[in-house]
């Protein structure tokens, strides 16, 4: 009796001990998967790798550094070097970045488009997607820009990184009634509307490609265009020259006599009047050769040929 009482302590004891040792084990095991998850927290390609999932595929260097205030700045900007040594991220501007998603394939080439909003909200520049970037994404489809075109109220300077290349054109007032909006994966991104795409086109021709190429793209986008959508403020800050150009490109050369007439009286009514301009403002008009469209005030010094 006496050997089996001493047996069953034996027993009991062991089976605490068994049981404190594996409280310890787990507790040990817990510290240290606690320990591990506030370490992958701090890394910041995990932070990177977790924007996504929160809808935000672009940041500025100063979120990264603001995200680890325990980090020194050079440890921060070192580790974004290597995330975009891995192809990772793309530094698409000074001090901004773009996440690289699966979907952009193998080359990881990263869409304007999807960090446009984002970058000039962060560079503090009004914009909009302008020019034949805008034409593309409302419907022209007889050119497909090699460069991503957009009008800013900020003087910016055309960067051209990754295979992508950004041209920012400066105008002095941008006013949202005549913008657009269209989606992007994580933001609604400002586009100029059809009418005022085609306006554009023509006052900044040679952004645009010259004549031909404004002609040929107005072609594709004039079944979009609407001018009675327009009030007098549209003619606020155009030169006349240029509405007098594109109402000759559309009468005389697209035959678009309707859109024509309407962009005639939306111009007279709002108290635009015409002087005698050059169709290409900077080529010879004075030859004696040269013929005059008399109701836009054109002097015809370029033939036109369209695609």
């Amino acid at each position: 009796m006496t050997f089996l009482l001493a047996y069953f302590v034996i027993l009991v004891y062991n089976t605490i001990d068994v049981y404190n040792k594996c409280e310890i084990f787990a507790l040990f095991i817990n510290e240290r998967e606690e320990r591990l998850r506030v370490e992958k927290h701090s890394h910041v390609r995990y932070w990177v790798d977790e924007l996504p999932k929160r809808g935000k595929t672009s940041f500025s260097l100063k979120e990264a550094e603001e995200q680890f205030p325990e980090k020194p700045a050079t440890s921060v900007r070192r580790a974004l070097a290597r995330l975009s040594s891995d192809g990772k991220i793309h530094s698409v501007w000074k001090g901004f970045y773009a996440i690289t998603l699966p979907e952009y394939g193998l080359k990881g080439v990263v869409p304007p488009l999807d960090y446009v909003d984002q970058l000039l909200h962060h560079l503090g520049a009004g914009y909009y997607v302008a020019l034949l970037s805008a034409a593309s994404y409302l419907g022209s489809s007889h050119h497909a820009p090699q460069v991503f075109q957009i009008i800013s109220d900020k003087v910016l300077h055309t960067k051209n990184k990754n295979d992508v290349k950004i041209v920012p054109v400066y105008k002095k007032t941008i006013t949202g009634k005549y913008l657009k909006n269209i989606n992007s994966r994580t933001a609604s991104v400002a586009i100029s509307s059809p009418e005022l795409t085609a306006i554009d086109l023509v006052l900044y021709i040679k952004r645009s490609g010259g004549i031909n190429q404004v002609a040929t793209v107005l072609a594709g986008l004039a079944e979009s265009i609407d001018f009675q959508k327009v009030d007098a403020d549209f003619f606020s800050y155009i030169p006349a020259a240029a509405v007098q150009r594109l109402g000759y490109i559309l009468e005389a050369e697209l035959e678009e006599k309707t859109l024509a007439d309407c962009l005639y009286d939306k111009a007279k009514l709002s108290g635009i009047s015409f002087k005698a301009a050059p169709l290409v403002a900077d080529m010879d008009s004075r030859s004696a050769n040269k013929s005059k469209n008399k109701r836009w005030e054109i002097i015809v010094n370029y033939e036109v040929e369209i695609d």
